[in-house]
């Protein structure tokens, strides 16, 4: 399994592309051309060795740092970690993760119209839906100072590339999974004097374990997560492995992520089982369609 690092990086990469590719008209070309993760210094370069023709109109990003959490350490899911049954326990530990990201175009209006839909971005599901393993995370984004890196200079020489800078931070996190034995290490208990102990109400056992926190962050961890085989995109829907019809309902929130061009949030219309598998049918009217490739992953937004 690759490096959850690793998994960020695949995941900022497919979230730049779907939510960017309309204004740079890239829709019809494979990511990896429209998203190329390498320092900006070197981005051009990269490009040209990739396309291998005078096109301009991409992103460049690179992950710049890296490191621990200070201020997110407090957390109840830092501190204490999750169990997912009697004999597994994650441990998470919460890492900062900055990434450079370039726009790049000779098209100055592409490019504001890029900045505009970045701003607009914190208003509009400011996260990253990742699937790790057998755990869902979707970490926080968080946004900065745009910087103009245009080569206004070369305007007559070579022509100006214009070149627009925008920083993006990850509240990510580093999940490892340990198994237990199982025994008893340690029994904390509280004791009462009964005879002076007139209003019971108000006893309460501390580490009783009734955390909403922990109640939270164990529902993120142990989503359902569904394998797509198929999409049909005239009838907004995908099919996933198995008979599972049982598991979804009308008006369900459905995730799609690690899709190549379906990633989003979708209205579900209705869940059919067909030949072994299951078929979930999306409301059209969410502003969200399934694309044309078949991959990625769903689970319910519990």
């Amino acid at each position: 399994m690759a490096s959850i690092l690793q998994t960020y990086d695949n995941g900022l990469k497919a979230l730049l592309y779907s939510r960017f590719k309309t204004i740079l008209g890239i829709e019809d070309i494979a990511m990896k051309f429209g998203v190329i993760q390498c320092p900006e210094e070197i981005a051009l370069r990269e490009f040209a060795e990739r396309r291998g023709d005078n096109w301009l109109d991409f992103i460049s990003f690179y992950r710049t740092t890296q490191s621990p959490s200070w201020g997110r350490q407090r957390t109840v899911l830092a501190r204490r970690g999750v169990w997912l049954d009697a004999t597994t326990k994650v441990t998470a530990q919460p890492i900062d993760l900055t990434y450079f990201v370039t726009f790049w175009s000779k098209d100055i209006d592409k490019i504001n119209l890029l900045i505009e839909k970045y701003v607009l971005w914190q208003h509009d599901n400011p996260k990253l839906l990742l699937a790790y393993g057998d755990y869902t995370i979707d970490p926080d984004l968080h946004f900065g100072e745009i910087i103009d890196e245009s080569t206004y200079g070369e305007k007559y020489q070579t022509g100006s590339i214009f070149a627009n800078r925008v920083p993006i931070k990850v509240d990510g996190w580093v999940l490892e999974s340990e198994t237990a034995t199982g025994e008893i290490e340690k029994i904390r208990l509280t004791v009462y004097d009964k005879d002076e102990v007139t209003d019971y109400d108000s006893i309460v056992v501390e580490d009783s374990g009734q955390d909403t926190e922990a109640e939270t962050v164990l529902r993120l961890l142990r989503r359902r997560i569904y394998e797509i085989e198929a999409v049909d995109a005239l009838e907004n829907s995908i099919t996933i492995e198995g008979e599972h019809a049982s598991d979804f309902s009308a008006a369900d929130i459905v995730v799609i992520q690690n899709s190549t061009d379906s990633n989003g949030l979708y209205t579900l219309s209705s869940a059919t089982e067909i030949s072994g598998d299951t078929k979930l049918i999306f409301e059209v009217d969410t502003g969200t369609v399934i694309g044309l490739t078949a991959d990625g992953v769903a689970y319910k937004d519990v």
